[in-house]
């Protein structure tokens, strides 16, 4: 999910956990693994020549404070570029410590048009408003009831 906006939350993805990856070398693995299928590295895969989304593509522009948001309104080129680096550069050092790579499986994506969930929604699933930004764990009826709530087809 999304973080709250517009007095609720939207329903970007269900993800399921397939593999936790927690190797030093997890990231190029994942990236050699994603090459060997034809597909594109995900943004968030830090190897190298694996280019950060420009400023204007992520979200992080609508949460990073005054300075950013003002770079991305004036157009700024050298203000996104230097923005973006410093967080690739964060990121990238991360990875040092924390290497963990979660492989997933996706069973709802919309980006478009999410749905939008109510805090109703969300205690009617779960008994109560969780953070949702990283959500916790939990059982497969509890988030088919959230899903059917809102006309998504059940996870089997």
């Amino acid at each position: 999910m999304t973080k709250r906006m517009d007095g609720g939350h939207y329903l970007t993805a269900v993800l399921q956990v397939i593999k936790n990856l927690r190797d030093k070398n997890s990231h190029q693995l994942v990236a050699d693994h994603c090459e060997s299928l034809g597909h594109a590295l995900p943004s968030n895969c830090m190897v190298r020549n694996n280019t950060p989304l420009t400023l204007d593509k992520t979200g992080g522009f609508r949460s990073k404070g005054r300075e950013t948001v003002a770079a991305v309104a004036r157009g700024n080129e050298d203000e996104m570029s230097t923005i973006i680096r410093a967080w690739d550069g964060m990121y990238r050092k991360r990875i040092i410590v924390t290497p963990n790579v979660a492989l997933t499986k996706p069973h709802y994506v919309e980006l478009r048009t999410p749905s939008f969930l109510t805090d109703q929604h969300l205690v009617d699933a779960f008994g109560k408003v969780p953070y949702t930004l990283n959500p916790p764990k939990t059982t497969l009826e509890r988030l088919n009831i959230l899903l059917s709530s809102v006309g998504i087809q059940p996870v089997e």
